[in-house]
């Protein structure tokens, strides 16, 4: 009778063990559709407030939760039209070297600044910090 009850534990124990990885990943994949969704919603945000694409200055604060290069990859989805982009973060110099690339290939100015530092001075902020709530909008 015991090792019945010790199996039960145990089976109940690797349930719980294998529904945290689903969760993560569950998350992660999410995270992937937002990558991949992000230029339509800054589209749709954009719209809303009336901002035409040759006036948009981006505001794009980092998610210091999230890998850097898949903050790269929707920094290089976001590119395309922009003139202005801030950058707030406090990974600074994992993005110096594609700021660069930007400017000498694209022509876009890339302001990096920190959090917390004075207010950047763009007319649309995209918080990556509120990725979920971004990609409930658009679905």
């Amino acid at each position: 009778m015991r090792w019945w009850i010790w199996f039960r534990r145990w089976l109940k124990n690797q349930k719980q063990m294998e529904a945290l990885p689903e969760k993560k990943a569950e998350e992660q994949k999410s995270f992937f559709l937002y990558m991949r969704m992000t230029p339509e919603i800054l589209t749709r945000m954009r719209r809303e407030r009336g901002i035409p694409l040759k006036k948009l200055e981006l505001v794009l604060i980092d998610n210091e939760n999230e890998p850097v290069w898949q903050v790269q990859a929707i920094l290089e989805k976001l590119v395309p039209g922009l003139n202005v982009l801030y950058l707030v973060t406090e990974r600074e110099e994992q993005f110096e070297e594609q700021a660069e690339e930007l400017f000498d290939s694209r022509g876009l100015i890339v302001a990096m600044k920190k959090p917390g530092a004075e207010k950047p001075s763009g007319n649309l902020i995209l918080d990556l910090h509120d990725w979920e709530m971004h990609l409930d909008i658009i679905s």
